[in-house]
C-alpha cells in the first residue's frame, strides 16, 4: 500500500495534534528511525535515522532503564505488543513521563525483523493520577482517623452511660435502704402503737378509729415495701436477672392484673451488673407500656442467648399495637417510653427492635451484643 504526500501530511498533523512521536527499529540493520515528533517530544532536532538505539536508551532514567530493557527483550523474543511507562530526559534537562507502545514484527522463523511504535507524553496525566492517589490516600487516612475518633467517643459515651447506670442504681439503693431502715420501721412502730391503742380504748367509736388507723398503717407499710422493690429490687443483685423478671411478673399480676408468662434460658444471664440493671429496667418499662396502652390482660417475656452470643429479652402482647414510626414523635401511645429505651440502649451499645402494627399486637426485643457483655464482664462460661 502506497501513501501520497497528502496522506503523509495528514499523518504528521494527526501526530502533532496528539503529541505523538513515531519510531521504527530495524533489527536486521541495527538502525533506529524517528519518523515524526521527536522535536515536539524531547526538543531535539535530529535526523530521521540514527545508528542504534543507544541514544534513546541513554536518555531514559537510570531507575527505569532495567525494566524497560527487560520488557522490550520479552516482546522481541515472543513477538508481542508492548506498552511501557517510564521517564525520559528532555533537552532542557527535565524528565517527562512517557508511554511507549509498539509491536515487534517477526519473520516466519520467529526472528525479529523490526519494531514499530509510538511514544506519548503522559506527564500531566501521571501527575493527575498521582495527585488523585495522594488525595485518596489522605481521604482514607482522614476516614480512618475519623473512625478512630468516633470509636473513641463511642467508647467514652458507653463508659459514661455505664457510670450513669451505676450512679442511678446507687442512689436507688440508698433511697430504698433509707425507706426500709427509717420510714418502714417508723410505720411498723406506729402500727404496733395503733394495735396497742385499739386494745386499750373502751368506746366503740374509738375502736373503729383505731382499726381504720391500723389498716391505713398496714397499707402504708405495704406501699413502702413496694416502693423499696420498685427502686432497687434486692433479688436483682442477689440472684440475677431471670429471677428478678420472674418476681416482677408476679408483682405485675398482683398490682396491675397483668398475667406475665416468663420463658428464660439460664445461659442468657448477663454477667455485668450494669447490664442486668439496664435490662431489668427496660423490661419493666415495656411491661408498664403493656398495662397502659395494649388493653390486654396477658403478656409474654422471653430471655435467651442467641447463636451469635447476644442476650435478648423479648416482651410481646396481642394488644392494640401501634405504628413504630411514631416512636420518634414521642407519641401518646407509649412512644416516649420506647424512645427512651432505644436511646439508653444505644448509648451502651445495645438496641431495641420493634414489631408492631395497629390491631396486630406488639413485640419488642432488647438486644445486648456479646462483645458488650465480654467488655463489661467475663466471657460466658467462665
Amino acid at each position: 500500500m502506497s501513501y501520497s504526500s497528502d496522506d503523509e501530511e495528514r499523518f504528521r498533523i494527526a501526530c502533532d495534534a496528539a503529541r505523538i512521536m513515531v519510531y521504527e527499529i530495524d533489527a536486521v540493520r541495527g538502525r533506529a528511525k524517528f519518523i515524526h515528533g521527536l522535536e515536539a517530544l524531547l526538543g531535539y532536532e535530529l535526523e530521521k535515522e540514527l545508528h542504534g538505539e543507544g541514544w534513546w536508551f541513554s536518555r531514559i532514567h537510570h531507575e527505569d532503564l532495567p525494566s524497560v530493557l527487560e520488557q522490550l527483550r520479552y516482546s522481541r523474543i515472543r513477538g508481542k505488543d508492548y506498552s511501557i511507562q517510564y521517564r525520559v530526559r528532555h533537552k532542557n534537562g527535565e524528565y517527562i513521563v512517557v508511554e511507549d507502545s509498539g509491536r515487534s514484527i517477526m519473520d516466519q522463523r520467529g526472528r525479529l525483523l523490526r519494531s514499530v511504535g509510538s511514544v506519548v507524553n503522559i506527564t500531566q496525566r501521571k501527575q493527575a493520577a498521582d495527585a488523585l492517589r495522594q488525595s485518596e490516600q489522605r481521604y482514607h487516612e482522614f476516614a480512618a482517623e475519623l473512625e478512630r475518633m468516633v470509636e473513641q467517643r463511642t467508647a467514652q459515651l458507653r463508659n459514661l452511660a455505664a457510670e450513669l447506670t451505676h450512679a442511678e442504681e446507687r442512689e436507688r439503693k440508698r433511697l430504698a435502704q433509707s425507706i426500709h431502715d427509717d420510714l418502714q420501721q417508723l410505720l411498723v412502730g406506729a402500727k404496733f402503737c395503733a394495735d396497742t391503742l385499739a386494745g386499750a380504748v373502751q368506746t366503740e367509736a374509738l375502736k373503729e378509729t383505731a382499726r381504720q388507723l391500723n389498716a391505713m398503717l398496714k397499707e402504708a407499710i405495704e406501699s413502702a415495701r413496694s416502693l423499696t422493690f420498685e427502686l432497687s429490687p434486692p433479688i436483682l443483685h442477689e440472684i440475677g436477672l431471670v429471677k428478678a423478671i420472674q418476681h416482677l411478673a408476679r408483682r405485675m399480676e398482683s398490682k396491675h392484673g397483668l398475667t406475665v408468662g416468663v420463658r428464660a434460658d439460664e445461659r442468657a444471664e448477663p454477667l455485668p451488673e450494669e447490664i442486668r440493671i439496664l435490662l431489668f429496667q427496660c423490661t419493666r418499662e415495656l411491661l408498664f407500656n403493656v398495662v397502659k396502652h395494649a388493653h390486654v390482660k396477658a403478656a409474654e417475656v422471653e430471655v435467651l442467648r442467641s447463636e451469635a452470643g447476644e442476650v435478648q429479652v423479648t416482651v410481646s402482647d396481642a394488644g392494640t399495637g401501634f405504628d413504630p414510626g411514631r416512636i420518634e414523635e414521642k407519641s401518646s401511645e407509649g412512644g416516649f417510653g420506647l424512645f427512651s429505651i432505644r436511646g439508653r440502649l444505644g448509648l451502651t451499645g445495645g438496641r431495641l427492635e420493634i414489631e408492631s402494627a395497629p390491631g396486630a399486637g406488639t413485640r419488642c426485643t432488647i438486644i445486648v451484643p456479646d462483645a458488650l457483655i465480654r467488655l463489661r464482664g467475663n466471657p460466658p462460661g467462665e
